[in-house]
């Protein structure tokens, strides 16, 4: 991968999403790396700077990032730290954060 010419700082986490009976889903979130994600997905070299926790989630944030292709160079990995998780759940046709 040649070097990012765009660099997303910020907050990577979770948006999971609960709709029983359906089982919880887990989408990567946060908007720093949504833009990291998205120019990629437009052919746009792009690196994220960040912080995540040495933990499952941190790790598979990492991964789901760099599969994209973005660059993850810059992403630190914080022991002690758990990954940031946003809960909710549809309520009707609503979501409702929780």
């Amino acid at each position: 991968m040649s070097q990012p010419t765009v660099l997303c700082a910020g907050e990577v986490l979770f948006d999971c999403l609960e709709a029983p009976p359906t089982p919880r889903q887990c989408f990567l979130g946060g908007a720093p790396a949504n833009v990291a994600c998205g120019l990629v997905k437009l052919g746009v070299n792009a690196a994220f700077l960040g912080a995540v926790g040495e933990d499952a989630l941190g790790e598979q944030a990492c991964a789901e990032l760099a599969a994209l292709g973005v660059y993850i160079d810059a992403l630190e990995r914080v022991a002690g730290v758990p990954r940031r998780q946003v809960r909710g759940q549809l309520v009707g046709c609503y979501l409702q954060i929780v």
